[in-house]
């Protein structure tokens, strides 16, 4: 493992850089773009001087890209020695820096997905964040929090048995949404966004886990799609399933997506197109 750069000047942490830091701690990664409309009211040249300070400062780090790729900011580990043990994070375990700087190093074929995790990630919580009937209760990206085995029937040679399947989603949010009557309910969002890595074989395999699963909590899933043509044969495939309804399928637009999933709420699990 590398020497993580000196630090270049003493710099106060202020309440938005403590957030920003605890946000890369759970997201892995963003870009300044990200970060701005988290963080920095959607202001990107003061979000770019700011994270300037803190990267001299030895709090964050950039990944290598190319210099027409937007810039991708991890945690440093004088960063996470400042917010590893911030009440925000109590729910996650103690966490060695070696172990942690290995979540930071993202191989490039991985980066995508990431970026795009996170860029879900800023769309649902700024949606969230404008609303005063819905409370965040949870939104994490980590594998051993979600992940999960499911067991379903598969026939074979006029059998019936179970199959094993872990499933890796790819972030869980969960919410508390208070109604008109006063009353509230929590609900829980498995996050799956698609990079049309996987053929739509294997979508139905993890939707028929999805669906194995529900027998243990009540659960809405949201797929999203980069493309419409990719997003309309999924939706025509998960549809046709008897519990098809569980899902929500959107493309991954921050307007397209916050619409789809709103419209999700007060309703029963649908497919939204």
């Amino acid at each position: 493992m590398p020497n993580a750069p000196k630090p270049t000047n003493n710099l106060h942490l202020t309440a938005r850089d403590r957030a920003v830091l605890i946000g890369l701690f759970e997201a892995r990664v963003f870009t300044l773009k990200q970060l701005a409309k988290l963080y920095f009211e959607d202001r990107y040249e003061m979000t770019k001087k700011r994270l300037q300070k803190l990267k001299a400062a030895g709090y964050v780090r950039a990944l290598n890209r190319a210099p027409f790729q937007p810039s991708a900011l991890v945690l440093a580990k004088k960063g996470f020695l400042a917010v590893r043990h911030a009440e925000e994070l109590a729910r996650y375990p103690e966490i060695p820096w070696n172990t942690f700087y290995k979540r930071t190093q993202i191989a490039d074929s991985t980066l995508r997905h990431e970026l795009a995790v996170s860029e879900v990630r800023v769309a649902l919580l700024s949606t969230i964040r404008e609303r005063n009937d819905l409370e965040l209760l949870e939104l994490t990206t980590w594998p051993w929090q979600i992940n999960f085995e499911a067991r379903f029937p598969v026939k074979r040679d006029g059998f019936t048995y179970k199959k094993a399947m872990t499933i890796r989603p790819d972030g869980l949010l969960r919410l508390k949404h208070r109604l008109p009557n006063g009353s509230s309910r929590d609900l829980t969002f498995y996050l799956e966004i698609d990079r049309s890595t996987e053929s739509q074989t294997q979508l139905l395999k993890k939707a028929s886990g999805y669906i194995a699963h529900r027998n243990q909590e009540p659960f809405q899933v949201i797929f999203t799609f980069s493309t419409i043509a990719r997003c309309r044969e999924a939706s025509s495939r998960i549809h046709s399933m008897k519990e098809g309804r569980l899902f929500i399928l959107t493309l991954g637009e921050s307007e397209i997506l916050n619409e789809h999933f709103l419209s999700s709420l007060g309703r029963k699990p649908q497919v939204t197109l």
